[in-house]
């Protein structure tokens, strides 16, 4: 029995081993597509004609007998064309084999000019056009010292792990670059550790696939649509993170193999329904050959993910997210005065009295920004267990904190970045008597220059300021 994890909805889908069936369908029956099926029962396959071993492309299924339900017939092999290679918008699945499809990094487009020759030529997503900026700077001889190029998977969108400033490594938004959860100190560690940032990324997926259905739509008029449209961009470039029940994170934003799932809906009295917990691997998969589901009270006695050590804490829950479900549920009506108090960290709170919710990241630690107690308008930058990052204040909607994430992640004594005093990458960078411009999520983007040389307005010059900052 195999159990798949998903994050949205029930816990589990659990698909049970269905006996092999005994004889055949016909051609108009119903059917399961069993293990054994297309061994027992379909012999319709015509074997593809073999490839030359250099030939490159991807192979797929194209479903070339009709009556192939069950997806018995081996993959073909589609031929890649290259850059400039006369290309189809429109196939046929009977002769994609023989024209083949346009390679990594391509797409099939109107060449410049034409309104009907069609070639594979580059496309042109921000990944693939900020490496073809740097390499012009390359070939001009502008590529500042800790400029650095960006990988792009096939597709031409950013690969999941980006390392920027010294080899600060962080999970980015596979579309725009801009940084989604997961942080990593340097590519040695990140690469030591095999980060993949598969738990950052489906969280920047539930993000997306959330908001339209959080946003309301009313109505089809001109003013309705652009509203929509700014509600909706508004709720993506948000910096809340958590969504309670959903599979937790590392901080370097890869699966936490270890997780536990409340058996009620959030904020509701779990009382008689105590979490259960559980074990999954790097892809979010559990196998129940070779683990089991227990209470929460007795998952780090009996599951080996779930031991305690300076990442899993007794109990399961990390601080904020212990505070976080504490919180609401008291805040639901749930609680009777014997029940109004709360521990963190060794500080008991009473719910009656403080109001203040803690923005949580997916790994369960503080989020790198806070709200103020006194005033939510304004916040601090924060470390996983809310303490103050020095100074690091300002107004919360104009507030990333990624420079003071960098900074404290260093050592004193290591070249730390300068940052503003609401916790954002100062646009003015100096190692030593050479300065240069960043943007702002703190990655070079000029060539040094002397101090004495150089021009203090980075911003007006280099600096592209996240649209977040603009609400």
């Amino acid at each position: 029995m195999i159990i798949k994890i998903y994050s949205l909805g029930f816990l589990l889908l659990i698909v049970d081993t269905i006996n092999a069936q005994t004889q055949c369908p016909n051609a108009t029956e119903t059917h399961l597509c069993d293990a054994d099926f297309c061994t027992r029962c379909y012999s319709g396959c015509i074997e593809p004609e073999p490839s030359p071993p250099d030939l490159q492309g991807v192979k797929l299924k194209i479903f070339r007998e009709e009556d192939d339900f069950c997806d018995c017939c081996e993959s073909v092999l589609i031929p890649f064309l290259e850059e400039g290679d006369p290309c189809f918008q429109k196939l046929q699945s009977v002769d994609i084999q023989d024209r083949g499809v346009c390679g990594p990094q391509l797409s099939c487009q109107l060449r410049e000019g034409s309104s009907t020759d069609h070639r594979c030529l580059r496309k042109k997503t921000m990944c693939l056009l900020e490496q073809d900026s740097y390499d012009q700077k390359l070939q001009d001889g502008t590529l500042g010292i800790d400029e650095s190029k960006p990988t792009c998977d096939e597709n031409g969108y950013y690969n999941p792990l980006q390392c920027i400033f010294a080899g600060i490594c962080r999970c980015v938004d596979k579309k725009t670059g801009f940084p989604a959860f997961g942080f990593t100190l340097n590519i040695e560690g990140a690469n030591a550790e095999g980060v993949d940032c598969g738990c950052g990324t489906h969280v920047n997926e539930l993000r997306h696939m959330s908001c339209p259905m959080e946003v309301d739509y009313n109505g089809g008029s001109e003013g309705s649509i652009q509203q929509y449209i700014k509600e909706l961009k508004e709720c993506e470039q948000r910096d809340d993170y958590y969504f309670q029940d959903t599979l937790r994170c590392l901080p370097s934003g890869d699966f936490d193999h270890a997780q536990c799932m409340a058996q009620v809906l959030e904020g509701e009295d779990d009382t008689d329904f105590g979490e259960i917990c559980f074990c999954i691997d790097d892809e979010a998969n559990y196998n129940s050959s070779g683990s089991a589901v227990v209470h929460i009270e007795l998952a780090s006695s009996m599951l080996d993910c779930h031991s305690v050590d300076y990442l899993h804490p007794e109990g399961y829950y990390r601080p904020c997210e212990a505070e976080y479900r504490e919180k609401t549920r008291q805040i639901k009506g749930n609680f009777t005065v014997m029940d109004a108090t709360y521990v963190v960290n060794g500080t008991t709170h009473n719910i009656l009295s403080d109001s203040w919710i803690p923005n949580c990241s997916p790994d369960g630690y503080y989020n790198l920004k806070q709200k103020a107690r006194d005033n939510s308008e304004n916040g601090y930058c924060s470390n996983k267990h809310n303490e103050q990052i020095e100074e690091f204040a300002g107004v919360y909607v104009q507030m990333d904190c990624l420079c003071v994430q960098v900074r404290d992640a260093m050592l004193k004594t290591d070249d730390r970045p300068s940052c503003l005093t609401n916790g954002s990458f100062n646009p003015k960078q100096c190692r030593g008597e050479r300065c240069y411009c960043v943007n702002e999520f703190g990655k070079q983007v000029s060539l040094e220059k002397y101090i004495t040389e150089m021009n203090d307005n980075c911003e007006d010059t280099y600096w592209v300021r996240d649209p977040r900052f603009d609400l």
